[in-house]
C-alpha cells in the first residue's frame, strides 16, 4: 500500500469518528446509506421483538421485512457482480436487469419509509 492511500484511509478513519461519515461517502451517497440500511435491518431481523400498529400479525410483518430486506440486498449484489455490465453481453440486456433491480429496490425503500418509526429493537 501506498503511504498516500495509508494516509486517506487514516484521515477517513478520523474524519468518520468526528462527523460520522467521510468525503467520500458524499461521492455516492446512496450507496452509502443502502449499506448502512441493509446491514442495520440485518441485525435488526435477528433482535426484533413483535411487530408495529397496523400490521395484521407478526407474519405478515416478517414476510414484508424479509421482502423490503432482500430487495434492497439485490441492489448491492447486482452493483457488486453486474455493475460495470461485465455479465451482459449486450447493454440492453444490462439496462433492463438494472431497470428490473432499481424497480424492486423502490419496493424496499417505500417500506422503509412506511414503516421508518417502526425499525427498532
Amino acid at each position: 500500500m501506498n503511504v498516500l492511500k495509508s494516509k486517506n484511509k487514516i484521515s477517513s478513519f478520523i474524519e468518520r469518528g468526528r462527523t460520522g461519515y467521510t468525503r467520500e461517502d458524499h461521492w455516492n451517497l446512496d450507496m452509502t446509506l443502502l449499506n448502512v440500511m441493509v446491514k442495520g435491518m440485518k441485525d435488526l431481523s435477528q433482535c426484533r421483538r413483535g411487530y408495529p400498529a397496523g400490521y395484521e400479525s407478526e407474519e405478515k410483518w416478517n414476510k414484508d421485512f424479509r421482502e423490503a430486506l432482500a430487495s434492497l440486498e439485490a441492489v448491492l449484489l447486482f452493483i457488486d457482480n453486474d455493475g460495470q455490465g461485465n455479465n451482459y453481453d449486450d447493454i440492453d440486456k444490462y439496462i433492463k436487469a438494472e431497470k428490473r433491480v432499481y424497480k424492486n429496490a423502490q419496493k424496499g425503500l417505500n417500506f422503509v419509509a412506511k414503516n421508518f418509526w417502526s425499525l427498532w429493537c
